[in-house]
């Protein structure tokens, strides 16, 4: 998915555990058709917010065990964590200029 890289579990708990700046990860089914219609406007989003934010996928039938350990019972899902912690998710195929100022005005708008 272009900018956008592919995890799995183990890549999401380091990511989690060492990743101090804010990241994304989009959890996503292959066989979805929600998933399909967010896949280019995920693709889309690094871009869209200037590089500002890295944004990982998971497959969620090839990684069950974390997606139940964080409670992902819908995709398409988009979590945005920072210092080990998820500070927000945004669940269902939103378009890329919604994500986009969803991200900004929580990551970074100026205060």
């Amino acid at each position: 998915m272009g900018d956008v890289k592919r995890i799995n579990d183990r890549d999401l708990e380091d990511l989690i555990a060492t990743k101090k700046d804010a990241f994304g990860v989009i959890f996503m089914a292959t066989a979805s058709i929600p998933c399909d219609h967010i896949r280019p406007e995920i693709e889309a989003l690094p871009a869209a917010l200037h590089q500002r934010l890295k944004i990982y996928w998971m497959d969620v039938d090839e990684n069950p065990t974390i997606t139940e350990e964080l409670s992902i019972d819908s995709v398409p899902i988009l979590a945005i964590y920072r210092n080990e912690e998820e500070i927000v998710r945004y669940e269902g195929p939103y378009s890329k200029e919604a994500l986009k100022s969803r991200i900004e005005n929580l990551l970074f708008k100026k205060k």
